[in-house]
């Protein structure tokens, strides 16, 4: 088949790090490393759209549109098949990266970056991404960076930034039952990617289940054991989203059963400033735990940590995810860092920033607990520092006018909905004139 007029190639270059695109005669002359039609995704993550098999066939993006159900994507399960990319994902990455890229200098036109958080219970992040990328269609260019803080869905962002695969594994969820649980797999097994909510997080448990003093950090334990025997040498740890209490315990006996951690290194992304020993104070009752099931908790702690070989009482973020973050830092000697700023720059978000003209972020609540270094607040700082005005699209906020302030928002608008997204979006474009 001859390659159409208006067909593109997309591909990445030798160095793996920019965006190129030929026309099919260019194509010819310079053959890609990998020949494949590509949509980029992030700044080193790519959409492999369609096979190319032989030189000069191309796929133009109408055809693209028409069979986006069925392509395959990075974030495969590899046990389950190709994963799926929906229809809208896939024209956005069309209509905004190729079609920018095509007139020109895609930095030259850029003016939105568009990096939301998930909004818990409703849309992921790259959905709440997508949606307000829909509305805002009208803006020269979009960069669709979809983030995460340390919480549930980090490990698809890190995925989608890093490249990488997903692998499951039977585990124990918090209550000791068998589940199948992913792991990301990034650089042929040298890093891993844990996310604690996918083995021991509240959301597998109905609420009639919450068992804040009986839940147990075993199957977090066990996924770190399976990415040691994936080959992994360094374990990136998202602590939240847990429905535990336990200070790391289950995971340190599920380490040490599967052999110790074998000299690889564990960084943990915490959401939070919790010292450890304030962890049920804090968390219990949302895990369920009424206030003389806290004081156990607190106690119980308060054993453990005289038990570990360093003291993580004190300490700042060693109260994620029930104590966990503190219990493989006292035992392992495990980095913790403020996940939303470690997130960031695994997307490469500065590097962004500076071309966009605008930012629009988001979660699903704005409350105290922003200001304490989730997704939101590290993106408002960077933007004050780069003086570029930046929009926050939420499912609701409880902060007061000072605590607004602190973010210092050029705008706040209140959407939860699909079409709330996507008008927000249109109107935030609109606005920008």
């Amino acid at each position: 088949m001859h390659a159409e007029a208006n067909a593109l190639y997309f591909y990445r270059t030798a160095r793996g790090d920019k965006f190129r695109i030929a026309r099919p005669h260019a194509a010819t002359r310079k053959e890609p490393p990998q020949l494949g039609v590509y949509v980029l995704v992030s700044p080193t993550a790519w959409l492999h759209v369609r096979p190319i098999e032989n030189r000069g066939q191309a796929c133009p993006a109408a055809a693209l549109r028409c069979t986006c159900e069925s392509l395959p994507w990075s974030g495969a399960r590899r046990s389950q098949g190709p994963g799926k990319v929906t229809p809208c994902e896939l024209s956005l990455y069309i209509d905004r990266y190729v079609s920018a890229d095509a007139r020109g200098d895609q930095a030259a036109s850029l003016s939105w970056l568009i990096a939301p958080d998930k909004f818990k219970g409703t849309h992921s992040a790259r959905e709440a991404a997508v949606a307000i990328a829909r509305g805002a269609g009208a803006a020269d260019a979009l960069d669709i960076c979809p983030v995460a803080d340390g919480g549930e869905g980090t490990m698809e962002i890190l995925l989608g930034a890093l490249g990488g695969v997903l692998i499951d594994r039977v585990v124990h969820d918090p209550l000791g039952r068998s589940i199948n649980a992913a792991l990301g797999i990034v650089n042929d097994g040298a890093l891993a990617i844990v996310e604690v909510a996918r083995a021991s997080g509240l959301g597998l448990l109905s609420p009639s289940e919450f068992d804040a003093e009986g839940a147990s950090t075993v199957g977090t334990g066990e996924l770190i054991a399976a990415a040691l025997n994936e080959g992994a040498r360094t374990v990136v740890i998202a602590a939240g989203g847990s429905a535990t209490t336990d200070g790391g315990s289950g995971a340190i006996q599920a380490i040490e059963a599967a052999g110790g951690l074998r000299s690889a290194k564990l960084i943990v992304l915490a959401d939070v400033s919790t010292p450890f020993e304030r962890a049920a104070e804090v968390f219990g009752p949302q895990k369920g735990a009424d206030p003389s099931a806290v004081r156990r908790l607190t106690l119980r702690l308060q054993r453990q940590a005289d038990a570990l070989p360093r003291d993580p009482r004190g300490v700042p973020m060693t109260g994620a995810a029930g104590g966990l973050s503190g219990g493989l830092w006292a035992r392992y000697d495990a980095t913790i860092v403020p996940g939303a700023r470690w997130v960031l720059d695994a997307v490469g978000f500065d590097e962004r920033l500076g071309r966009a003209r605008a930012v629009i972020t988001g979660e699903g609540r704005l409350d105290s607990t922003t200001l304490e270094g989730k997704a939101v607040f590290e993106i408002a700082a960077r933007c004050a520092r780069a003086g570029v005005p930046v929009h926050a699209v939420v499912g609701s906020s409880a902060l007061s006018a000072a605590e607004s302030a602190q973010l210092s928002l050029t705008s706040i608008r209140d959407a939860s909905s699909t079409p709330d997204l996507e008008a927000a979006g249109r109107a935030l474009a609109a606005q920008a004139g």
